[in-house]
C-alpha cells in the first residue's frame, strides 16, 4: 500500500516556505501525504466528505488533488487498496474470501470477483494458491 506514496514523494517540489506543494506544476496543499495516509489507514469506511470534514476541504478539492496528483480518481485508489488488502489476507490468512470481502468493506461479491480478476488477472482462489 505504501507505493502510492513513494511514487508521489519522488514527485514533489516544496516552495520556499515550505507551505504547499506542487505536483506537474499545480500548487496543492501540504498535507496532501497526510490525507493520503488517512485514506490509506479507513480505505474500508472512509468517504471525501469525511475527508473534507477532517481535513477542512470540500470534498471536490480533495478528489481533485487525489486526481492531480495520482492521476487516479479517489474511488479508484480507495479499490485498489481494498483489492491489496484482501489479496495480503488471502495469503496470510486462511480466512473465507467471503469473510475477506467483507473485512475490506465491499458488500457486493460479484464485484469483488470481478475487480479482483481485473486487478490481479487471477480469481482470488488461484491467487492464494499461486502465493502461498
Amino acid at each position: 500500500m505504501q507505493i502510492i506514496f513513494v511514487e508521489l514523494v519522488r514527485t514533489y517540489d516544496h516552495n520556499k516556505n515550505g507551505q504547499l506543494l506542487k505536483i506537474d506544476n499545480k500548487i496543492v496543499s501540504n498535507n496532501f501525504i497526510e490525507i493520503l495516509q488517512y485514506t490509506e489507514h479507513y480505505a474500508d469506511k472512509i468517504t471525501l466528505t469525511e475527508l473534507g470534514k477532517k481535513f477542512g476541504y470540500s470534498p471536490n478539492y480533495i478528489a481533485d488533488i487525489i486526481k492531480i496528483s495520482t492521476g487516479k480518481t479517489f474511488s479508484d485508489i480507495k479499490k485498489g487498496l481494498r483489492l491489496k488488502k484482501a489479496a495480503n489476507l488471502l495469503i496470510t490468512t486462511d480466512k473465507k474470501v467471503e469473510e475477506i470481502i467483507e473485512t475490506i468493506g465491499i458488500s457486493n461479491k460479484s464485484f469483488f470477483y470481478t475487480a479482483f480478476k481485473d486487478y490481479y488477472h487471477l480469481s482470488p482462489a488461484r491467487y492464494r494458491k499461486i502465493n502461498r
